[in-house]
């Protein structure tokens, strides 16, 4: 899609001139353009590998993440260059963990026996204490870092950012009832629990959605405008 956009920009919304020989593979020649291409071959890798080779998927997995590295407003930022991309590497990693387990367990709760989704609805959580202390100090320091400490609320990077916040509040409050309501429900009474978490989980991918939305529509801005 991203491809798509790019080429029907240089090309003024020219269809046959955005896909014709001279500019068919313009967007492969920017640094956004490859780190695309290089995503969806990991992607591809995973998703091929993933149930024979655990190290092989992590590996492709890792550099995924890591070529969004070569985008965004860490990239055209001169201070501090490494801390901002370590910084992003960890949001980005915790981001895509927390995001791709939500579906793998509303599965759960269609078919497993409720010891089995008792048991991994209790793990994930004790996992994601910890991604989301990763996932919220990265977050905080990278907005610190970006807008230089400074909160204008006539920008509209900054008020972008706030919607983005507001929704992760909300993702946070849900992920919060799930670990502390839902989860003792699940063994007290397996089968409403297990309905009851499935459209919770419902809920926070949708959610989860909108916040990627959210941070694709930040990052249009500048952080100064």
């Amino acid at each position: 899609m991203r491809y798509i956009v790019f080429q029907l920009a240089i090309s003024g919304g020219d269809w046959s001139l955005a896909f014709g020989p001279g500019l068919r593979w313009m967007g492969l020649q920017t640094p956004i353009g490859q780190a695309a291409a290089v995503r969806l071959i990991a992607a591809l890798m995973v998703v091929m590998v993933a149930r024979r080779s655990t190290v092989v998927a992590l590996a492709a997995a890792l550099v995924l993440i890591g070529f969004f590295l070569l985008e965004g407003h860490t990239v055209s930022s001169d201070d501090a260059r490494i801390a901002l991309g370590a910084l992003l590497f960890i949001h980005l990693a915790a981001v895509h963990w927390w995001l791709g387990a939500l579906y793998p367990l509303m599965a759960l709760t269609r078919c497993a026996v409720p010891k089995t989704l008792s048991a991994a609805v209790e793990a994930f959580g004790a996992r994601a204490a910890w991604v989301v202390a990763a996932l919220l100090g990265t977050g905080v320091r990278l907005l610190l870092i970006i807008t230089g400490v400074q909160l204008n609320v006539d920008s509209n990077y900054k008020q972008r950012f706030l919607v983005k916040l507001l929704l992760v509040a909300s993702l946070l409050s849900i992920a919060a009832w799930n670990k502390l309501c839902l989860t003792p429900l699940l063994r007290r009474d397996p089968q409403s629990g297990a309905a009851r978490l499935r459209g919770s989980i419902r809920l926070e991918i949708a959610v989860a959605l909108s916040i990627l939305a959210a941070t694709a529509w930040i990052t249009s801005t500048a952080p100064d405008t």
